[in-house]
């Protein structure tokens, strides 16, 4: 249990960390001559993507590959990735790249 201020503080830090995140994404496409838009949606990971995809008319997803394969801090292991990459290309029209 936790202190409801205590919550409130780290839910906006990771806010804060993933828009940090998403500005320097987009730096680096923009200097690879790419146009990209960014989204900080809050909510389950596979929803709200899947949800900005259609909310944004994305043509092209770029889901990041699991650092570590074995490590238990990653939210997807590869194979589950592969798995929600695929359900994305059939409940969408995007097409997505796991890099």
């Amino acid at each position: 249990m936790t202190a409801a201020p205590i919550v409130v503080d780290v839910e906006d830090e990771v806010n804060d960390m993933g828009e940090f995140l998403l500005l320097m994404a987009r730096e680096r496409a923009t200097k690879q001559g790419i146009s990209a838009q960014t989204v900080c949606q809050k909510g389950k990971v596979s929803k709200e993507i899947k949800k900005a995809i259609r909310k944004y008319k994305a043509d092209f997803v770029v889901l990041g590959r699991p650092v570590e394969e074995e490590s238990e801090k990653s939210a997807f292991k590869l194979v589950g990735l592969k798995s929600f990459a695929s359900e994305i290309e059939e409940e969408t029209s995007a097409t997505v790249l796991i890099v």
